[in-house]
C-alpha cells in the first residue's frame, strides 16, 4: 500500500515496522463512527487509509437480530466483550429512556415501515428520557475497558467524549440530531457545522493531551450523522458525503507520527438499504500485533501496543 502523501519525513526514511524497536510507544485511538470502509477505499483518503487497513465483523457486539447501536459497540470495542454480557443491551436502554413508554418502541421496531419520525415525536412529547447517562456502560463494563485497565498498569490516558463510556456532550447530539434528518438542506448544514465546530475542538484537545499521555483516544459522530442525513445513492448525497469524508481526512492528517495511530469506526453506512452495516473500518500507520477480525479484538490490540 503506498505511503500517505502527507506523512513525515520520519516515517518516509524509517520502516513503520522500526517503531517497536525499543522506542516508547504512544498510541492514538480515533473512533470515527459509521465511516464507510468502501467509500474510504473508493475515495483514496489515504489519511483514513493509513498504511494498514482492513474491514472487521461488527455484529458479535450485539445479541442476534438487536440493532448496531453507538453506545453498544463502543462498549464491545472497550472491553472486548458482547456489550449484553454486562446487562448493556436495546432492551436495557429501551427501558431506560422510554421508561413507561418501552411498549410503544417495541411495537415500534415491529413496524417494516420507514420515517415514520417516532423519535421526532417522542422527544416532542417528552416521551423519550434525553438524560445523557441513560446511556452509559455499567461500572462492572468500565472496569474491563482497555482505558481502565491502562490506567490501573500506570499508563497516563486521556479519552473524551467516548461512547457509553464518559460522553456527555456528544450524547445529547446523538439524542436529538436526529430530529433534523428530514429537515431543509439549510437545517441539515447548520446542524452539521455545529458537530464539526465542537469535534475540531475535541481533536485540537486531542493533540495537545498527546505530548502528555500514553494513550489517547478521540471520537467523532461524523459520519454518522451526515449519513443519515444524505442516505442515497442520489450525486448530490454522494457529493455532501465526499466533502465529509474529505474534511475528516484532512483532520486526521494532522496528527503527530510519533504515536501508533488507530483509526476505527464502529460500523459503516449501506446506501443501499439506507442502514448501518455489519462491519467496521479500522486502520493503522504501524503494524499491528494481529489483524482484527471482530469488535472484540482490539481491547487486546491496544493493550498489546502500550506493552510493545
Amino acid at each position: 500500500m503506498k505511503p500517505s502523501f502527507f506523512r513525515s519525513w520520519w516515517f518516509t526514511d524509517r520502516p513503520a515496522d522500526e517503531l517497536h524497536k525499543g522506542d516508547p510507544v504512544k498510541v492514538f485511538v480515533i473512533g470515527l463512527d459509521c465511516l464507510e470502509y468502501e467509500d474510504v477505499l473508493s475515495w483514496k483518503l489515504d489519511n483514513l487509509m493509513q498504511r494498514y487497513y482492513g474491514r472487521y465483523d461488527v455484529k458479535p457486539a450485539v445479541k442476534e437480530g438487536n440493532p448496531l447501536y453507538t453506545p453498544l459497540i463502543w462498549a464491545s470495542f472497550l472491553t472486548g466483550n458482547p456489550s449484553y454480557r454486562y446487562g448493556f443491551s436495546s432492551e436495557s436502554l429501551g427501558r431506560r429512556t422510554w421508561g413507561k413508554f418501552y411498549l410503544l418502541y417495541k411495537i415500534r421496531r415491529m413496524i417494516p415501515i420507514r420515517n415514520l419520525h417516532l423519535r421526532r415525536v417522542a422527544i416532542n412529547l417528552r416521551i423519550k428520557n434525553l438524560d445523557c447517562g441513560m446511556e452509559r456502560m455499567p461500572e462492572e463494563a468500565r472496569r474491563d475497558t482497555f482505558l481502565q485497565i491502562a490506567e490501573s498498569k500506570g499508563y497516563r490516558v486521556w479519552a473524551k467524549e467516548i461512547p457509553s463510556y464518559n460522553d456527555d456532550l456528544i450524547a445529547r447530539y446523538r439524542m436529538s440530531i436526529g430530529l433534523v434528518y428530514n429537515r431543509p438542506l439549510e437545517e441539515k448544514l447548520e446542524a452539521l457545522g455545529r458537530v464539526f465546530s465542537d469535534v475540531e475542538r475535541l481533536w485540537r484537545e486531542a493533540l495537545l493531551a498527546l505530548p502528555d499521555h500514553d494513550l489517547v483516544m478521540f471520537y467523532s459522530p461524523l459520519p454518522d450523522f451526515a449519513h443519515h442525513m444524505f442516505p442515497t445513492k442520489k450525486m448530490k448525497h454522494r457529493l455532501r458525503m465526499y466533502d465529509v469524508y474529505k474534511r475528516l481526512n484532512e483532520m486526521v492528517s494532522s496528527a503527530p507520527d510519533d504515536a501508533a495511530k488507530l483509526i476505527v469506526s464502529d460500523h459503516g453506512f449501506d446506501s443501499g438499504k439506507f442502514t448501518h452495516s455489519d462491519y467496521g473500518f479500522w486502520s493503522s500507520n504501524v503494524p499491528l500485533p494481529r489483524e482484527p477480525k471482530t469488535v472484540l479484538d482490539f481491547k487486546s490490540i491496544v493493550l498489546d501496543l502500550l506493552e510493545e
